[in-house]
C-alpha cells in the first residue's frame, strides 16, 4: 500500500468540515437539550392547568350548593351585597 501525502489545503479542508461537523453536533445537542426543557416545562403547566380546572369544577359545585342553601333559607329572590339584604320575589 503505497502513501501518498496530503495537500495542505486538502487536510485544512478536511479540519474545518471536521470542526463545523463538531460545531453541528454541539448546536444540535444544545437544541435537543432546550426542546427537552420547554416541553417539560409544557408539563408542568399543562399540570398546573388541570389543577386550576379542578378547582374550578370544586368552586362551580360550592356556588350551586350555597344558593341552594341561599334559596331554601331565603326563598327566591336576589341578594344585594353592598347593602347586605334580601330582596323577595313575591
Amino acid at each position: 500500500m503505497a502513501e501518498k501525502k496530503l495537500e495542505k489545503q486538502h487536510v485544512d479542508e478536511i479540519n474545518q468540515l471536521r470542526t463545523k461537523f463538531s460545531e453541528n453536533n454541539t448546536e444540535i445537542a444544545l437544541a435537543t437539550k432546550e426542546i427537552y426543557m420547554l416541553e417539560q416545562r409544557g408539563l408542568q403547566i399543562n399540570s398546573y392547568r388541570t389543577q386550576l380546572l379542578e378547582q374550578f369544577q370544586v368552586l362551580q359545585q360550592q356556588e350551586t350548593d350555597l344558593i341552594a342553601k341561599l334559596k331554601e333559607h331565603y326563598g327566591e329572590g336576589q341578594i344585594d351585597l353592598e347593602k347586605g339584604v334580601f330582596i323577595s320575589e313575591s
